[in-house]
């Protein structure tokens, strides 16, 4: 036998042996092993959703679907929870159980703040539903109910994301439904400088130019 494998079985038959005496001496001890050890009380709502945002904000996105879906089922009536999933289920690339969650927050309840994120939210979620009927006209209807409810809109929880991108994404919706004029009008508040003929084939081409340059350097 090797020299190096005797040496790492020596002490296990030593072991072995050790544990075959004890077993063989003076029999039960009386003592029980120990249960295990008490894991404390569940986390409440509140704590779970701010698990929820601390995961998201450190780009920890299923981790965050996990406890928001978490706080949801212990209660359902708060749109916290559901706003948090919404927003997890976007960065995941999931714009349809994005959808329903923003949609099951929408009846909970919440301040004017909570609900712009929900609005804004669903605005991005509705865009990107590429099957859903009515996407572009249903996420513009978010964009201006977010917009209602905090004028200057920013997510405190992702930097950079503010009222900047529900302009662009309704200049987007408003493109893609044919409303050129509008589409322009939301592009203008972006960059006031831009114009374009948008009764004209080049016109709606450096339109849809400008919006494409506005979403690659968002």
């Amino acid at each position: 036998m090797s020299r190096h494998v005797a040496r790492w079985i020596a002490p296990w038959c030593v072991a072995v042996a050790a544990a075959a005496l004890a077993g063989c001496g003076g029999g039960d001890s009386g003592t029980e092993p120990d249960d295990d050890p008490d894991p404390g009380p569940e986390p409440t709502y509140d704590e779970r959703v701010a698990s929820g945002w601390a995961s998201y904000e450190a780009g920890q996105f299923t981790a965050a679907r996990s406890a928001f879906q978490a706080a949801a089922a212990v209660d359902g009536s708060r749109a916290d929870a559901h706003v948090g999933l919404g927003w997890s289920q976007l960065r995941l690339d999931a714009p349809d159980p994005a959808h329903d969650a923003f949609d099951d927050g929408s009846a909970a309840s919440g301040s004017d703040a909570l609900k712009a994120d929900l609005h804004a939210g669903w605005a991005f979620a509705w865009n990107a539903r590429q099957a859903a009927a009515g996407r572009h006209a249903e996420s513009n209807a978010r964009v201006l109910q977010a917009e209602a409810l905090a004028p200057g809109w920013t997510f405190a929880h992702e930097a950079g994301m503010d009222a900047a991108d529900l302009t662009l994404l309704a200049a987007e919706n408003h493109f893609a439904l044919g409303e050129f004029a509008e589409s322009l009008a939301r592009v203008q508040v972006l960059d006031p400088a831009f114009t374009a003929d948008v009764g004209t084939a080049a016109g709606l081409s450096a339109l849809a130019a400008k919006i494409e340059a506005l979403r690659a350097g968002s």
